[in-house]
Parts: C-alpha cells; structure tokens; sequence
C-alpha cells in the first residue's frame, strides 16, 4: 500500500503561528482558522478545497499519568495513537520515525486509515506527531484523503519539522503562577 511521492514544485508562502505561548509552528497560507474540529485542541487549522485539516493538543504532564511514574514521550505517543485511531476500521502504519530536533525527541508516524460512515468508506492519509517539554506534551495530528496525500506529504514534513517550543514564555508563565501564588498567599495570611 506505501506509494512513493515525489516532491511538488508549488510554491506557498508560510506563517508562523503562535499556540497559547508554549510553541510556534509554520503553517501554509492556504489553511484558515476553525474552532470547532475538537474541544481541548489549541491549534485547528482546514483547507475545504484540499481537505487537508491540522490539530494540535497540548497535555500538561501534571494532569497525566502518576507523579510516582512519569509518562515517557513513546508511552504518549501510544496514548495518541489508540486515541486518534479509535473509530478507524482498518490501519496501516505506513511509515515511523523518531528524530532529534534542537535537543529534543520527535515521534511521528504516518498511517493510511480506512473508516466507513454510513455507505461511505473514507481512505485517509494521517501523520501524527507528539513532542515534549519540561511541562507539557504535544501532539499534532493532520489528516487529508490518501489520494491527495503525496501531493501534500511535503507540507506534512515540513509542519512537523518547523514545531518549536516557546521556552522562555512557559517559563514566563511558571513565574506568573509561582508570583500569583505567592500573592494569593500574602493575601490570605492578612
């Protein structure tokens, strides 16, 4: 089922969009804004002319998992993966890699998913990405008709790869936390 893609020549400019201070992440021009394709995704991008549809989740560790264990970043990815693929009928991992960008591990996978509603089979193509920072977890997932995917595999890689986290806000954020804290504290103890 794995079909070689070559490489497209269409240009498209990129943007880099910000998720709530913890990370930036390149995306083309053509995909707008949604706020209605998952409730806890912080990032929700679509394009109706190609379908080609991005989410991105992010996980504070304190809200997984047991403080006696820590979640390990295949661990989370296992747990996105079960949960992306839930309602799929049938899966084939296409390809999986795990990379090293900036210090930091990258997992990604690509799938060809086939899912039937109704008296419709769907094939899509899905690459799913998790990446990890001192606080949090992410995930991105992107999604788009298998026929399509090799024209589109390229936008995949390169949303993927351009992920970066904003450190020094989410440590901006952490001081304005222990700061509040420290405030609500004072406060209180009057």
């Amino acid at each position: 089922m794995l079909i070689a893609c070559q490489e497209s020549d269409d240009t498209v400019e990129v943007t880099e969009v910000e998720v709530d201070g913890l990370y930036a992440i390149n995306l083309p021009d053509f995909l707008r804004p949604s706020f209605d394709m998952h409730d806890y995704a912080s990032l929700q991008y679509y394009d109706n002319k190609t379908d080609f549809y991005i989410m991105g989740i992010d996980d504070p560790k304190d809200k997984l998992g047991s403080r006696r264990r820590r979640l390990k970043l295949k661990a989370y990815y296992d747990f996105v993966e079960s949960t992306v693929f839930e309602p799929t009928d049938s899966l084939l991992l296409m390809a999986s890699s795990v990379v090293e960008q900036g210090g930091r591990e990258i997992r990604t996978g690509d799938y060809f998913a086939r899912t039937r509603h109704f008296d419709y089979t769907y094939d899509l193509f899905y690459r799913v990405a998790v990446y990890e920072s001192e606080t949090h977890f992410f995930q991105i997932v992107l999604w788009m008709p298998f026929e399509n995917h090799c024209e589109w595999v390229d936008w995949a890689d390169q949303i993927t790869m351009s992920f970066k986290l904003l450190e020094a806000k989410e440590t901006d954020v952490n001081l304005t936390e222990a700061d509040a804290a420290l405030g609500d504290s004072l406060t209180t103890s009057k």
